[in-house]
């Protein structure tokens, strides 16, 4: 016959592992449910910022979705954002001077990935409010048109404003283009993006929205 003190402390043990048990699968479910809610769609915390915020700081946000607000023109080298960052216009990165354009490139995407932007319209104007041009251009009652870029021509838009939403990417050794001189007549392209390398980063365009100036 087993003892009265050996079967109360088998049913405790037997309790403790079910509560194991409990608190394990709770542990679990949890780890699987919550990366599941923050991947949803429109639930992402994208950042939203400017050329120059983008330009300024482009370590921590290089390889990363990001949303990037700013005038946007068609050259024939391509689709770009500018902004002015500096009074004479370049800007200085790892030591060296670079045009103030992103380069936008279409990201090869399912067509089901540009159903949403994950950025309400309220917060992307309110970014834009802060550029002096914008806000110019709203007093001055700008009527530009634009339209909801889709498919392959969702990095055409040219002279409005914009909202991108994409990857960032920029080269790690920045090497600016070196032109050529009396000593040395031969051009060094650099390792940027665009025409001769001189962009310093490009963002890989899964979805774009115009934001044409509202009138005051």
């Amino acid at each position: 016959m087993t003892p009265p003190y050996l079967t109360t402390a088998s049913k405790a043990i037997r309790h403790d592992h079910r509560n194991a048990g409990l608190k394990a699968a709770y542990m679990c479910a949890l780890f699987v449910v919550v990366p599941a809610i923050a991947q949803a769609p429109g639930s992402l915390a994208v950042p939203v910022l400017t050329v120059c915020e983008a330009l300024r700081d482009i370590g921590p946000y290089a390889g990363k979705d990001v949303v990037i607000v700013g005038h946007s023109n068609w050259t024939f080298d391509g689709s770009f954002m500018h902004e002015k960052c500096e009074p004479d216009d370049p800007i200085v990165i790892h030591g060296h001077r670079w045009l103030t354009l992103i380069a936008l490139t279409r990201a090869d995407v399912p067509a089901r990935a540009t159903d949403f932007f994950p950025v309400d319209e309220s917060v992307l104007r309110e970014k834009l409010s802060h550029l002096s041009d914008y806000k110019n251009a709203e007093r001055k009652g700008s009527h530009e048109q634009g339209s909801d870029v889709r498919g392959a021509g969702r990095v055409s838009l040219s002279g409005t404003w914009v909202a991108a939403y994409g990857r960032l990417e920029s080269t790690s050794n920045l090497k600016e283009p070196v032109p050529p001189t009396a000593s040395n007549p031969r051009n060094t392209p650099g390792n940027g993006y665009g025409a001769n390398g001189s962009v310093p980063a490009r963002l890989l365009v899964v979805k774009s929205i115009a934001l044409p100036p509202r009138d005051n």
